[in-house]
């Protein structure tokens, strides 16, 4: 698997992207959906999309958190946006993810390098305005031997810059 995701970082052809910079930015906020503990993520992101193609770019700054302690994560890469239906998109990818800690709630996390897999849906309304819904996982891939992994499922609110569409 993670050779595969620096297989793909590899061999993806640069996106042409917007002149003046990202072309949306966002907040996300999840929380965990199978057992293992409480824990939340959020963050925030900026997408880097070429209308005419189907990849883009993200990158996405946040923590994970539960009570009384956090760990902060670094994580980009490529992503691929369907559409559907009309205002429907639906965006898959995988982003290597660096991990603030390799330790959470006496948790071995196996390092600070992870992959986060991710697909959500959703819908673009009032021009420039995005809500989905997200499912994702990070984990290190197996890189290391203790590798517990991270469900999440959550909301995703994005503002597109440039034109309405």
């Amino acid at each position: 698997m993670p050779l595969l995701a620096v297989l793909g970082l590899a061999v993806a052809p640069a996106p042409t992207v917007h002149a003046g910079g990202p072309t949306a930015a966002g907040v996300r906020a999840m929380t965990k959906y199978r057992s293992g503990g409480e824990y939340h993520v959020q963050g925030g992101f900026l997408r880097w999309r070429n209308p005419s193609s189907r990849m883009g770019w993200e990158a996405a700054l946040g923590t994970f958190y539960r009570r009384d302690q956090h760990r902060i994560f670094l994580s980009g890469g490529p992503s691929w946006r369907f559409r559907p239906w009309g205002r429907l998109h639906v965006d898959i990818g995988i982003h290597p993810t660096f991990l603030g800690g390799s330790r959470f709630h006496g948790a071995d996390l196996g390092g600070n390098f992870h992959f986060t897999s991710f697909v959500s849906a959703g819908l673009s309304f009032a021009g420039r305005h995005e809500l989905s819904a997200r499912v994702q996982h990070t984990s290190n891939a197996g890189l290391n031997d203790d590798n517990p992994g991270a469900d999440v499922a959550g909301l995703e609110y994005a503002y597109r810059f440039g034109a309405r569409r």
